[in-house]
């Protein structure tokens, strides 16, 4: 028995062995591309591989295409509980291949923009995605969690409802209303007027 088969199910770099061929040969599949190979376990183990050969992950947006893909599937990831965990997903058209992201969302990328979901709670997907600024970003997705139902909304002790949001570590809030309906509305027109100003 080889001296690696507990290493089976192990991820390492960009790889995870998936079984043992011979004594130091095992087939491994990569985490980019998933795709399957065999290869040097020893070599894996010691000097793991960060880069597909099969991928063009230099590409400027694929960065940006692996870190939305792991917010959304690997449990292990620290973004995992905001994204995979709420029930946010990929389509299934960008989860085939990185290059149908790139016919969808390369001809509008600028450098120094971020991938943002238009719907917070939407998925990723080319009807709810474009770029924005950092921002911009922070403002969509900075919206404190609440228990009254509606985005961005809290219920103070006095009974009354306020609309708050984020960005850049600076806290914004509307006055007081008499429902969270009314002050989930005012959030919504403070944070439009917030990114019409940062433009």
């Amino acid at each position: 028995m080889s001296s690696y088969t507990k290493l089976i199910g192990v991820k390492n770099g960009i790889f995870t062995l998936l079984e043992i061929k011979k004594q130091n040969l095992g087939v491994f599949q990569c985490d980019v591309c998933k795709s399957t190979h065999e290869g040097n376990i020893a070599q894996w183990k010691y000097q793991s591989r960060k880069k597909c050969g099969r991928k063009n992950t230099n590409h400027r947006l694929y960065d940006r295409y692996g870190k939305m893909i792991k917010r959304c599937y690997d449990k292990n990831n620290g973004r995992y509980n905001y994204y995979g965990a709420r029930g946010i997903k990929v389509c299934d058209r960008w989860l085939e291949s990185f290059n149908n992201f790139l016919d969808d969302m390369e001809d509008s990328f600028k450098e120094g923009l971020e991938l943002d979901r238009i719907d917070n709670n939407g998925n990723y997907s080319p009807e709810n995605c474009r770029w924005v600024t950092h921002s911009e970003n922070m403002l969509n997705r900075k919206c404190f969690d609440n228990k009254t139902g509606f985005h961005g909304v809290k219920k103070t002790r006095y009974n009354t409802f306020i609309g708050r949001c984020q960005i850049n570590k600076k806290s914004y809030r509307t006055k007081s209303y008499k429902n969270p309906e009314d002050a989930c509305k005012a959030i919504q027109e403070l944070r439009l007027t917030l990114i019409s100003e940062m433009r």
